[in-house]
């Protein structure tokens, strides 16, 4: 995870899933690989962390990688920065998908 801010952030928390394509209209998380972070710090300017290694599904080359992430900013404000990726193994291609419903932050 990359912060392109001009100050530190705070990882909270987050959720992450995979989808089979086509990828839903409306955006849906399955909260339950929710995970919770100890305030990690992310450091400003193209700082990154890594959270956890995570793996594609066994034997599927094309998918989509959904999620949101969880912050708080220097200045204590909570915000939620939400993503949607497809992914294609064989042509070793990623691109954002889904359009603004899946891209969210605030």
């Amino acid at each position: 995870m990359k912060n392109s801010g001009k100050t530190l952030g705070y990882l909270t928390g987050g959720s992450f899933d995979f989808l089979i394509p086509p990828l839903p209209e409306e955006r849906s998380y399955k909260d339950e690989v929710f995970k919770e972070y100890p305030s990690m710090v992310v450091p400003p300017d193209g700082g990154d962390v890594t959270l956890q290694e995570i793996r594609s599904p066994p034997d599927v080359f094309h998918f989509f990688f959904v999620g949101y992430i969880l912050y708080e900013d220097m200045f204590g404000d909570e915000h939620t920065n939400r993503f949607a990726y497809e992914i294609n193994l064989q042509a070793g291609t990623s691109q954002p998908a889904g359009g603004k419903d899946w891209h969210e932050w605030d």
